[in-house]
């Protein structure tokens, strides 16, 4: 048993207790006392429902240089984070059922999902078997940026994820985020299918999505901190780094809800590969509280929101600050002041270009019913 004492528990106030038994919330009340549990005093900070990235690159499944599991799994933690989904580009690619079983071999301390690619082996010839992979545990499909130039093949996969009730998540890169957007919703219409648009990050698509809203309730989309933060800077990632108007955008759409979510895109590189990509989610919530909440353009219960209540509807989860739900919780100090620096992170990637930024507001600790903290 656990006991969290005098924290400022997001949408009850402030000292207020939460009591956590066999990996469930079963109080939150103001005083609670109970002899011989392990206590944790959270005066000061802020307990919040454990944040979800819906959105996160692991490299490999080998022990190696590059990004694995097990320390995608510890740049989380000490990103916040208790639930992550990973894209399909690994190697190997997660395109059948067997490769799911090795995800869940690996499983531990915190929540982690497989998203199942599309395209087997990533590629543009055949489907996966999406099938055996929904069979197999997986929520949702993705081209994980190896667009499908095949129109037929795509809109296949996405009848078949329509029938097993699959979300479908599409990076939109190429020719242009626009023109791929407007290909992929008439595509969604078309097949009646729920399609989540990848890190989008342009003024036009945004506006396609706005619009398309308003024709069904099937199409969501996700922002990255860099696309709401950055602008005019080359760094090598991908969508790239959009114009001023861009960013503007982007922040618009997550104050107005045509952007659902905010996801990493964590994409961790070892320093001596020169590919695209930002190791992102361990700075991901601290450039959320210090560019969009603290600068007052979205509230502390808006922005966690778009981390955590957001996305578990969008996988099918339930992640709320209740009594009876799973204790997958978040402890952020909201007055922590710190400096980015690369040689900290957990993550095996270190390519970043927020190196050197001042950020307010960091998470301390995770909970999660597989553990009582994790820091």
């Amino acid at each position: 048993m656990l006991l969290l004492k005098n924290g400022s528990v997001l949408g009850f106030g402030d000292n207020f207790d939460i009591l956590i038994s066999d990996g469930k919330i079963t109080k939150i009340q103001r005083n609670i006392s109970f002899l011989g549990c392990k206590t944790f005093d959270c005066r000061d900070k802020i307990i919040t429902p454990g944040l979800i990235d819906l959105h996160t690159h692991i490299r490999s499944f080998k022990e190696n240089e590059r990004e694995t599991i097990e320390s995608g799994i510890e740049a989380a933690i000490s990103g916040g984070f208790t639930t992550i989904c990973i894209m399909p580009n690994t190697d190997p690619p997660i395109d059948n059922p067997k490769i799911l079983g090795k995800i869940k071999e690996k499983q531990s301390k915190i929540q982690v999902f497989p998203i199942g690619a599309i395209a087997k082996e990533m590629g543009q010839l055949r489907l996966s078997d999406i099938k055996g992979m929904k069979d197999s545990g997986i929520f949702a499909i993705s081209d994980d940026g190896a667009e499908l130039e095949d129109k037929s093949l795509l809109k296949d996969a996405m009848d078949i994820a329509s029938e097993l009730d699959l979300l479908v998540i599409l990076h939109c890169e190429i020719p242009s985020e626009p023109k791929a957007i407007e290909k992929n919703i008439s595509l969604c219409l078309d097949t009646k299918s729920r399609l989540h648009i990848a890190h989008i990050s342009t003024k036009d698509g945004i506006s396609l999505v706005k619009q398309a809203k308003k024709e069904s309730q099937c199409i969501t989309c996700e922002a990255t901190p860099h696309h709401f933060t950055l602008s005019d800077v080359a760094f090598n990632v991908k969508p790239p780094i959009r114009t001023k108007e861009d960013k503007e955008a982007v922040i618009e759409g997550l104050c107005s809800g045509t952007i659902d979510i905010i996801v990493t895109d964590h994409a961790p590189h070892p320093m001596a590969f020169d590919k695209p990509g930002i190791s992102g989610i361990e700075i991901c919530l601290s450039l959320v509280l210090t560019e969009l909440v603290n600068k007052g353009y979205l509230s502390l219960i808006d922005a966690i929101g778009k981390l955590a209540k957001n996305p578990s509807k969008i996988i099918g989860l339930q992640r709320e600050t209740k009594e009876g739900c799973e204790a997958y919780l978040t402890i952020i100090d909201l007055k922590n002041e710190w400096v980015v620096k690369k040689e900290d992170f957990k993550s095996k990637g270190k390519n970043t270009p927020f190196e050197g930024w001042k950020l307010k507001g960091r998470p301390i600790s995770v909970i999660t019913p597989y553990f009582d903290l994790l820091f």
